[in-house]
């Protein structure tokens, strides 16, 4: 039997029932290493060993997880991991009520759409287009066809019309 990577760390042959031989094979040294500077062999071994085969399976990437956390942070591992993530929900949620409060604000109108010579209303819920000039009364149509065959139809439309004009 070949020696699992915690038995050829030890320098002795694979015993018989070796608990590292399921989860730490050769293949598997560097992820084993890891594994013994943070935690120790005899821990490891300790930890597995009570366990049925499935749970000492998770447990096992549990503990590289862990040990991949603490090579990533020395001073705070996996809670440092935990905190980089918190900050960065919070962020989000910052960044998604802003969104939907400048979404939500019945005074502001969106530039393009200002551009374009429309003014947007606001009544219970719908959206009442009103064109103020009619520079562009191609943009009507736009409009119905990005509402009938999505945003991408609108900007290719776009990009067609831009190319056609420099012509």
């Amino acid at each position: 039997m070949a020696n699992c990577a915690s038995c050829a760390h030890q320098r002795r042959i694979c015993p018989e029932g070796c608990v590292m031989a399921l989860h730490f094979p050769r293949t598997r040294t560097q992820e084993f290493q890891l594994v013994n500077r943070v935690f120790g062999v005899s821990n490891a071994i300790k930890i597995l060993k009570d366990l049925d085969f499935s749970q000492q399976k998770e447990t096992v990437e549990a503990l590289i997880w862990e040990a991949e956390a603490w090579e990533q942070d020395p001073i705070c591992g996996p809670l440092g991991l935990y905190e980089r993530l918190e900050e960065q929900i919070l962020m989000l949620k910052e960044e998604i009520q802003m969104l939907k409060e400048e979404i939500q604000m019945p005074g502001e109108q969106n530039p393009v759409i200002q551009e374009r010579g429309f003014d947007l209303e606001r009544d219970n819920g719908h959206i009442h287009v009103q064109q103020q000039n009619v520079a562009n009364p191609s943009f009507v149509q736009d409009l119905e066809r990005e509402r009938t065959h999505g945003v991408r139809g609108f900007h290719h439309q776009e990009q067609e019309r831009g190319n056609n004009s420099g012509r």
